[in-house]
């Protein structure tokens, strides 16, 4: 099996921080390739992949410079130090953070001006119908405007304009791409079609959350009690002390966040959110005993 281009890196940041920096190296590597596949399907520019591996290299360097009293020995340990690069390791960590956040909301605002309708909303159900109203609307018109487009009539622009409401709308439309395509795109077709699909998934599954009920589990081996809860609409991480450094970043990671009014770690509860927990989370919790 080939080698992550990254494993030897990653197994240095934890090399003196972890009891395992082989397994903590491996579960980095995948929380790359997971983030660069999240990049890839949104859309993301060059430039978005090219600043999130800088920022998580210069994590994993930071890291690198960390050392913890039980695996290194607390004779001549040099706390204050190790304080000062323990500071520096969360700030680089964090601006890796905040860059894959404002990465994703911006692709998501440019690609989804309505998309901003959280499950939480008493209206989301009615504001998503709406939007897949819209979307669907916008994709037949696309699909007429090309159909008109490669047909043999000369009345194009007359045509246009009755379909989309805007003659200067429909001179653009007729202007060539820097392809020299006439038309819409196809993937405006594919990409349009993809949100038609994700909004009627979200629908579908707002519209079977509304009547779900709360769920606590309890994981004694984590000294954790995980709550779906369903009045607040949130996945709840209850630890029974507080968590160590590492556990604090995996939750960050992974989008969730501190609520001193509830004392735990949160996130909305959605598919994703499940998803990450149970195969990225709790294994990465795991490998931290």
């Amino acid at each position: 099996m080939t080698k992550h281009k990254h494993y030897d890196t990653a197994y240095r940041a934890y090399y003196a921080i972890s009891f395992s920096p082989g397994k903590r190296a491996v579960s980095a590597c995948n929380y790359f390739d997971e983030i660069n596949k999240e990049f890839t399907e949104l859309g993301a520019d060059e430039r978005a992949f090219t600043k999130f591996e800088s920022l998580f290299l210069a994590s994993l360097n930071a890291k690198s410079n960390c050392m913890s009293p039980m695996i290194t020995g607390p004779a001549n340990f040099p706390v204050a130090r190790m304080e000062k690069m323990n500071n520096r390791e969360r700030a680089r960590s964090q601006e890796m953070y905040d860059f894959i956040d404002k990465v994703k909301k911006a692709i998501d605002k440019k690609n989804n001006p309505l998309n901003e309708i959280r499950s939480d909303d008493k209206d989301a159900i009615t504001k998503l119908k709406e939007k897949l109203a819209g979307l669907e609307k916008s994709q037949e018109k696309m699909k007429a405007c090309n159909k008109i487009i490669k047909d043999k009539k000369d009345n194009k622009l007359e045509r246009l304009t009755e379909i989309l409401g805007n003659e200067e709308t429909a001179k653009e439309v007729l202007k060539p791409s820097r392809y020299g395509v006439i038309g819409y795109q196809s993937f405006r077709l594919r990409n349009n079609n993809s949100l038609i699909r994700t909004t009627k998934q979200r629908l579908k599954q707002l519209e079977e959350q509304a009547g779900r009920k709360s769920i606590e589990t309890r994981f004694d081996n984590y000294n954790l009690t995980i709550e779906q809860n369903a009045e607040n609409d949130r996945v709840q991480f209850f630890f029974d002390d507080k968590p160590e450094r590492a556990g604090i970043d995996i939750m960050k990671k992974h989008g969730f966040k501190w609520s001193r009014n509830n004392n735990c770690w949160q996130r909305l509860w959605n598919n994703n959110c499940m998803f990450s927990v149970n195969h990225y989370i709790l294994p990465e919790l795991k490998n931290l005993k």
